[in-house]
């Protein structure tokens, strides 16, 4: 047996919303072409990528000369395409992706150890339908080329997508209260008409908006993004779901962040955004994985987890919903203005600041 360094040359980015990712990882095995494979699936875009790359050995060159070669990266001769499938299974139309370059899709390599230019992604601009299934079909081509698709799992090859969600509270008609004493709480349920529970998981976020005024200048808009909870597991089917706060946590968080300003500086508080971010339950399962064995008594950098028929990594599913332009009760203000984790942060009532 021998011992297989694999090296990828990035994660794909919408799986790095949800947790970060490493960059090596080692298996035990004898050589093989090993395909590597993420894709998140989101109903809510208007585009979807999907990266595919390979693993690579070279017995007489180091890996550090191999990685900045793009053929070691990339097949030559790959066809990428989802199948849409009802829920029997049946095959509805497919979808062929078209290879491009990531870099000239907003989306450039990171400098690093790997080739930056090109860097290949599989892309497509059809309307995803969140009421059917997907499955992708991977021939990598060549003389040994081999199929991947999804492995089989209760029957399908297919995943479900997460479809809407509608966002109980924070409503915009009702201004939002943090009171120190009291849980101040979040609530959202799926409204897709898949009649699947699709969201195995959610990150929730509050971005806060804010000015900042040094005396004699023009205010500074400014954002905080605090993330209210994260892998947060989803309830049973499409059950409310509830989050609470401490509604002290709110000023210490605002304490932890900006630092106490002089009288010749103003902060105003404007409103918020708040983003729900749903993950499937193959990427559930991915990142639950890695993170426990990346802990003190973890055995590998990075887990081997796949739902793929061959090869490693994932094809899951994600969905995001924000509400913007929401707006803080007065009480917050005035909490803000006297409580003592607060107090010297220069916050001050609406329109004091001009």
């Amino acid at each position: 047996m021998k011992k297989l360094t694999l090296l990828l040359s990035s994660c794909f980015a919408a799986i790095a919303m949800f947790n970060s990712c490493s960059n090596d990882f080692d298996l035990v095995d004898t050589w093989k072409d090993i395909p590597v494979v993420y894709g998140l699936l989101n109903a809510n875009d208007s585009i979807q990528y999907i990266k595919i790359e390979k693993a690579f050995l070279d017995e007489t060159t180091s890996a550090l000369i191999v990685a900045q070669e793009p053929d070691s990266l990339y097949y030559s001769d790959i066809s990428v395409k989802l199948e849409e499938q009802n829920s029997n299974g049946a095959v509805q139309r497919e979808i062929p992706l078209d290879l491009v370059d990531a870099n000239n899709e907003g989306f450039p390599k990171e400098e690093g150890i790997f080739a930056t230019t090109p860097n290949y992604v599989f892309k497509t601009v059809e309307p995803l339908n969140e009421e059917r299934r997907y499955n992708i079909v991977i021939n990598t081509g060549g003389d040994s080329g081999k199929t991947i698709t999804l492995e089989e799992k209760n029957g399908q090859r297919s995943i479900g997508l997460i479809g809407d969600i509608a966002v109980l509270k924070p409503t915009l008609n009702n201004p939002y209260l943090f009171e120190v004493g009291r849980k101040a709480d979040f609530k959202w349920r799926l409204i897709d008409g898949s009649g699947e529970p699709n969201a195995a998981f959610y990150d929730v976020v509050m971005f806060i908006h804010y000015t900042e005024r040094q005396q004699g200048n023009t205010p500074i808009n400014k954002v905080l993004e605090w993330t209210l909870s994260k892998n947060r597991s989803a309830n049973d089917d499409n059950a409310i779901q509830t989050l609470e706060v401490e509604g002290v946590a709110f000023y210490q968080y605002m304490s932890q962040q900006l630092d106490p300003v002089g009288l010749d500086v103003c902060r105003e508080l404007q409103g918020f955004d708040f983003a729900i971010y749903a993950g499937g339950e193959d990427l559930y399962e991915y990142i639950n994985r890695q993170a426990a064995n990346t802990g003190i008594t973890g055995t590998q950098p990075l887990v081997d987890y796949t739902n793929l028929s061959e090869g490693i990594g994932i094809l899951s599913t994600r969905y995001d919903k924000r509400l913007n332009g929401l707006s803080f009760r007065a009480n917050v203000i005035d909490e803000l203005i006297v409580n003592d984790l607060t107090r010297d942060l220069g916050f001050r009532d609406s329109g004091d600041c001009n």
